[in-house]
């Protein structure tokens, strides 16, 4: 096994392959150690090999999977999925078997996005209506919201009504 330098880190070649150290490829990742171990723990990456000093060495290969992990991660799926997706990736023999056994997932989690973003744009617009509402207030003289209120006219009959409104739908009826 023969050690070289590439921009400050340790790479060590073993049979014409690149081997990386778990700290390098958490820096390459841009996570931690702890997550790669974890990882490891699910079986979703693997180390090529052991040093003589027994730290774990990865291959290039296992860059692009923690990405790829990182990718489906922040995409919602859990990390239960994201191992199925990698097994179903890697050990699929065409590209129709692997468009059979992940299209239905990844259109169920298509759809839950989008219903997810339904759902936000409806919260946006109840903000954007409290926020209007509150803006008002800007021009009511001081004084106790009860009287000052009936000056404007605004919410005279009950003053905190577009808040429970936006607080009920958002929390406990929404």
């Amino acid at each position: 096994m023969r050690t070289n330098s590439l921009n400050g880190k340790t790479i060590l070649n073993n049979s014409r392959q690149t081997l990386f150290r778990i700290g390098e490829i958490a820096c390459l990742t841009r996570t931690t150690t702890r997550t790669l171990r974890y990882y490891e723990e699910l079986r979703l990456i693997a180390p090529s090999s052991r040093s003589y000093g027994k730290f774990r060495l990865y291959s290039r290969n296992v860059v692009d999977s923690v990405l790829l992990i990182r990718a489906l991660s922040k995409a919602g799926f859990h990390l239960k999925d994201i191992r199925m997706i990698m097994r179903v990736w890697a050990e699929a023999k065409s590209g129709d078997e692997r468009y059979r056994l992940l299209s239905n997932r990844l259109e169920e989690r298509l759809k839950e996005v989008r219903a997810k973003i339904a759902s936000l744009r409806d919260v946006e617009g109840k903000l954007a209506g409290f926020l209007n509402h509150v803006k008002a207030c800007r021009t009511c003289p001081d004084g106790p919201a009860e009287q000052v209120c009936k000056v404007c006219g605004r919410v005279e009959k009950k003053p905190l009504e577009p808040l429970l409104n936006f607080a009920w739908n958002n929390t406990l009826g929404g």
